[in-house]
């Protein structure tokens, strides 16, 4: 009798080790040995680090019973496959889960390796530049504005639906200033030219099509010197950091 409630008792226990990884796993953090092998500086390291968890901060994966799990990521939801070989899941498209305790888990999916926790979980983003979430408009010297800017960081206001695909998005756009009225905005390598006027007491930027002539007053700049530029969505408020190209 003994020895079968000790069977019973190994099987229960061994069932739920076994199930461990259902449930709701969060984005905890990126897995800094998988990335510090690149031989990158520490300062460029930690610029990827911070994008990197900026961009998956959201990412929450749920597995279930059946063989099926949910991942929210970006605004999206996915329901998708996997299979469970003890303590790793290998996932539809070849990513792997490996849980590492009942809290721990780690993420791979080709080169990139996160590192996840149990439960639904949000993660405070963390920033480089863009440390505050609004800046004061400053006096500005236009002829500091004159050549190519590329985006560095992107801050989008709390609460923003899909945050981290406006962020992703907006890391594309870059502001060329080739006189002091002709401009070409670039998002996801393509360029339109136009014109554009500064206004001097609010510092908001207009710019005009060439082709239609539509005028839009979009985007407002906060700070701007000869190394970087801060400029500000007029509705949405998400926030850009730019810098020399």
């Amino acid at each position: 009798m003994k020895q079968i409630t000790f069977i019973i008792v190994l099987f229960v226990a061994t069932s739920v080790q076994a199930q461990e990884y259902l449930g709701t796993w969060s984005f905890e953090s990126v897995d800094r040995s998988a990335i510090e092998e690149d031989g990158s500086s520490e300062e460029a390291l930690e610029k990827k680090i911070k994008m990197v968890s900026n961009m998956f901060s959201s990412l929450r994966m749920t597995f279930e019973k059946d063989g099926m799990y949910t991942m929210s990521f970006m605004g999206q939801e996915e329901t998708k496959s996997y299979t469970a070989n003890e303590n790793i899941l290998v996932l539809e498209k070849g990513e792997k889960l490996e849980v590492l305790t009942p809290s721990k888990a780690r993420l791979s999916s080709g080169d990139m390796v996160l590192l996840m926790q149990k439960g639904a979980v949000s993660v405070e983003k963390t920033y480089t530049y863009l440390t505050k979430e609004s800046y004061e408009t400053k006096n500005i010297d236009l002829k500091d504005l004159i050549g190519k800017w590329k985006v560095e960081e992107v801050r989008v206001k709390k609460g923003t639906e899909a945050a981290e695909m406006q962020e992703m998005v907006a890391l594309m756009i870059t502001f060329n200033f080739i006189t002091d009225t002709d401009m070409a905005f670039g998002a996801m390598g393509m360029e339109t030219v136009r014109k554009y006027t500064v206004d001097p007491e609010t510092n908001v930027l207009t710019d005009k099509d060439s082709k239609t002539g539509v005028e839009k007053s979009i985007y407002t700049i906060k700070e701007l010197d000869k190394e970087h530029l801060i400029v500000s969505h007029n509705e949405e408020g998400t926030l850009l950091y730019l810098v020399r190209e």
